[in-house]
């Protein structure tokens, strides 16, 4: 099998019978390139009756097939919008006639991972790990990062970027869920020790982190969680632990 891809970056090409991986670089794929993505597709689905994420070859190696979907929902996406080429209309079209439905299944697949991790982050207030070895955990933590970002690239269709966002919002419920119980421990926190909990407080250094960390969230969607975003940052910037001590215990004594 080999992987051809319609992307602005280098890719891997996967041979069925061999893991000898040969680069390729096209911003459009050329008809023979598309014809070998069609062909493998329909093979695949023959085989399976869907395109599912891994397969194994004959020696046991498994090897990621998901970007197969990807192309597929992408030449969806043409035909939705009347922008595929002719000849190519009616070999797609064929293909989800003959599995109509193929992305009723990727899609109800996508919801159940959402609402998966949603309910882990309610547990752990955390995202589910990148690195692990269970492999439920990895696949929502795959489609977390891999939605989130297309999310912030603008790529994604609009009705998933909808459900994105909404997603996001029950997220920001769960973590300014506790505000009452951590924002006064905070306050006494920085009047004991005139600076903000460190990261590795388990308790109100991952509060802190939760709600203001720039590499996960940006400000609220909710307006009533805006003022305490913006509270967190202000107590940051005031008591980080990079400003001088002795400055801030001058400040204080002159308070």
């Amino acid at each position: 099998m080999k992987r051809i891809l319609e992307v602005d970056s280098p890719q891997s090409s996967v041979d069925s019978k061999s893991t000898e991986e040969t680069v390729t670089k096209k911003h459009r794929l050329d008809d023979a390139g598309w014809q070998e993505n069609l062909n493998l597709c329909i093979r695949t689905l023959e085989r399976f009756g869907k395109i599912p994420k891994i397969i194994n070859t004959p020696d046991g190696k498994e090897i990621d097939i998901r970007w197969l979907y990807e192309w597929l929902r992408g030449q969806k996406m043409l035909l939705k919008r009347n922008t595929i080429q002719p000849h190519r209309k009616e070999p797609i079209e064929k293909i989800f006639r003959d599995y109509p439905k193929l992305l009723v299944a990727v899609r109800r697949d996508r919801q159940n991972l959402k609402e998966e991790t949603l309910q882990y982050y309610r547990e752990h207030k955390k995202f589910p790990p990148s690195k692990t070895e269970d492999k439920t955990l990895h696949d929502m933590s795959s489609w977390y990062n891999h939605t989130r970002t297309k999310f912030n690239s603008d790529e994604l269709p609009q009705n998933e970027a909808q459900d994105f966002r909404q997603f996001l919002i029950e997220i920001e419920k769960i973590r300014y869920s506790d505000w009452e119980e951590y924002y006064p421990k905070l306050l006494e926190h920085i009047q004991i020790h005139k600076k903000m909990p460190g990261i590795s407080d388990p308790c109100l250094g991952s509060w802190v982190n939760r709600i203001c960390n720039h590499m996960i969230f940006c400000e609220p969607y909710l307006e009533e969680n805006r003022h305490k975003y913006q509270e967190i940052r202000r107590l940051q910037n005031e008591f980080s632990k990079r400003r001088d001590l002795k400055e801030i215990n001058a400040e204080s004594d002159i308070n």
